[in-house]
């Protein structure tokens, strides 16, 4: 029998391809993994099509420059750049591969099983909400990660006052008063996410859905505010020579496919028509042959007055929004471009969103810095810097996220310490509590199991922050390194002792991460009793300083706490038992027991003169503990009764001490 759909479309379907936990959507062209929308490009979503949709089959990189970029020359380091960031959304290797094999240097071959399914069409409507729900999840700062069970809604905390500036400047732009803006910020901190919540937002009140309007110099631009189009380019890092204008050419792709593609291919063709060449599959075959014996010999200059010269066609009547992430790593084309266009006088509805961290800047050199400052500096430019989450919008945070009204005791606190206010550290710290059932929920009420400030660092995080050291010259990795052993403030003659080398070539080193604002933080002067004058510096976020913890190998590390143990003892002298806790650990860590069961104990007595009876209690087990370790040498045994003696006041001592022998 025949079945009815009752007056109901039913939608058309259309193929996707599935293999392991990931399916390929084609309209939209998107990579899934569940419901979960992977990012990647649309070049290199482009790229993993073709390879799934010839598996098992040696593909050869001139095969995959045709197929995706068309008549366009690319580098092969741009295929390999690209290759290198798929297999980042697929989690997978070059070394052991379970999606794409490497062959030689012939190419490459998706190994993995693909299946052949069906997903239905829906309207442009339902795609933009998809689109916009992709970043479902919860929101910290504007961060998003991906929700645990307990949660499954968005949690926006901070930023709104960063929120309120971005549409001011939006204003300026669709009043006809060009914008450029940097937005930057540390890793993690939700520079992204702030845009992406501001382009929601936006688009909200463009809809009519939001009442907050924007503010504007020009009391017409309320007309002029519900159009304007929106076009993102990602910049990537490239290990030699880059594709020139990058994000700029993805951002053009996307606004030729959107609602104004009609107004932009226009504009291109009477003012940018050497642009058209490198947008393959915008123009027909027979206008591109035209348009490649027109632009034969094209010079960069041509390139930046034409494109700038038809932005500002664009932008005649409708707005224009430009983002343009990951700056830091761009190519010099694209900067010289986004300076040329920020400095030109004539009127245009534009917005140009540079998202970049100021750190990698500092550290590799770029041409974009240099950039940024003539700009700022000739009022061509501004810049939003993002600052860390307060501990109340950490707490904030921790209402809407677990969803109580009330926390466990000092939890907040807690967490902004570990993390320092980070929005991605604090993102991760919960979830990762979530996961291991270290934050759970008992009898109705959320408890916490364990120590935060100790608990380890997720695993993402820790492959973020080795990627900011792993960019650092070697000499600066192996300062910092020593200085973590160190402890999280540390004195420069310590890290000298460390390193084997004079304290003023410490201080030099340290003085330049201060200065460009990278890991370390100033602490002043101090100036140990046997004399030594020595500056302190710290790390700006624990775990910075735990995660180049983690990186030092064990011998090493035995050997830098012994050296920096003596050498720390030496300059206390005779006030050493001040310090007796933190000299402890280093001579524990640098197999040295006698000492560290020496100062275990003072650092106990220490405690009880300070009436904390439970830290004294904690110090003398743990030197007890040592001492039954190493109760086979008849030394230690003749060693026992002294320190045994002076444990009197802890109330089980004397218990534990007869155990031990026993």
């Amino acid at each position: 029998m025949r079945e009815e759909n009752h007056g109901v479309e039913q939608p058309p379907v259309l193929e996707e391809l599935r293999f392991g936990s990931f399916r390929l959507t084609s309209d939209p062209l998107q990579l899934w993994r569940g419901r979960k929308a992977i990012r990647l490009q649309q070049r290199q979503l482009s790229v993993l099509r073709f390879l799934v949709e010839h598996p098992r089959t040696l593909v050869s990189i001139e095969t995959i420059r045709q197929a995706v970029w068309g008549r366009t020359f690319v580098s092969p380091v741009t295929i390999q750049v690209c290759m290198r960031e798929i297999r980042k959304a697929l989690g997978d290797s070059a070394d052991a591969p379970r999606y794409v094999e490497t062959v030689g240097r012939q190419g490459y071959r998706f190994i993995e099983k693909v299946v052949r399914g069906q997903s239905s069409v829906v309207s442009r409507k339902e795609k933009q909400q998809r689109a916009e729900s992709r970043d479902e999840g919860v929101t910290v700062g504007f961060l998003s990660v991906t929700p645990s069970p307990q949660s499954s809604a968005p949690v926006f905390v901070g930023r709104e006052a960063d929120l309120a500036q971005l549409h001011q400047w939006l204003g300026k732009a669709l009043s006809g008063e060009r914008q450029v803006v940097f937005v930057t910020g540390e890793a993690g901190i939700g520079k992204t996410t702030l845009v992406d919540a501001f382009l929601r937002r936006a688009r909200n009140w463009e809809s009519g859905s939001d009442a907050s309007p924007l503010q504007t110099s020009d009391p017409k631009s309320r007309s002029l505010a519900p159009v304007f189009w929106v076009g993102r380019g990602q910049c990537v890092e490239h290990y030699g020579e880059g594709e020139p204008y990058l994000p700029v050419l993805e951002a053009l792709g996307q606004l030729c496919r959107g609602p104004g593609d009609g107004t932009v291919l226009a504009a291109l063709r009477r003012y940018a028509p050497t642009w058209l060449l490198h947008l393959p599959g915008i123009v027909e075959p027979v206008e591109r042959e035209q348009l490649q014996r027109q632009g034969a010999g094209a010079t960069q200059g041509q390139m930046l007055r034409e494109m700038a010269e038809a932005l500002e066609a664009m932008t005649a009547e409708h707005g224009i929004v430009l983002v343009l992430e990951d700056l830091h790593v761009s190519d010099p084309s694209t900067v010289e471009l986004v300076a040329y266009v920020a400095q030109r006088r004539t009127p245009a509805r534009l917005l140009i969103l540079g998202v970049y961290r100021p750190v990698e800047v500092a550290v590799t050199d770029r041409p974009l810095r240099g950039r940024v400052q003539e700009l700022l500096a000739r009022g061509f430019g501004v810049r939003l810097a993002l600052e860390l989450l307060t501990e109340a919008e950490v707490e904030g945070y921790l209402h809407r996220r677990l969803s109580t009204s009330t926390l466990p005791l000092a939890l907040a606190r807690q967490i902004w310490q570990r993390t320092d206010g980070n929005a991605l550290f604090v993102a991760n710290t919960v979830e990762y509590l979530l996961q291991r059932h270290l934050l759970l929920v008992e009898a109705g009420q959320w408890q916490v199991i364990g120590n935060v400030s100790t608990s380890a660092i997720p695993e993402t995080l820790q492959h973020l922050l080795e990627k900011q050291f792993d960019d650092l010259p070697a000499g600066q990795q192996r300062l910092l390194e020593v200085a973590s052993v160190v402890g999280e403030v540390f004195p420069l003659a310590s890290v000298a002792a460390g390193l084997r080398t004079m304290p003023e070539a410490v201080e030099d080193a340290c003085e330049g991460l201060v200065r460009q604002g990278l890991f370390l933080e100033d602490r002043g002067v101090t100036t140990w009793p046997d004399g030594t004058c020595t500056g302190q510096y710290s790390f700006r976020h624990a775990l910075y300083r735990e995660a180049l913890y983690r990186r030092v190998g064990s011998a090493r590390r035995m050997r830098l706490h012994q050296v920096i143990g003596l050498r720390e003892e030496a300059g206390y002298g005779e006030h050493a038992s001040e310090h007796a806790a933190e000299l402890a650990r280093h001579f524990e860590q640098g197999q040295d027991p006698t000492r560290a069961i020496h100062y275990l104990f003072t650092a106990g007595q220490n405690a009880l003169r300070d009436a904390a009876a439970v830290e004294a209690e904690s110090l003398f087990s743990h030197a007890l503990t040592l001492i039954g370790a190493h109760a086979e040498t008849p030394l230690w045994r003749q060693q026992e009764l002294e320190p045994a003696t002076r444990i009197g006041d802890s109330p089980h001592a004397h218990e534990r001490v007869r155990c031990s022998r026993s």
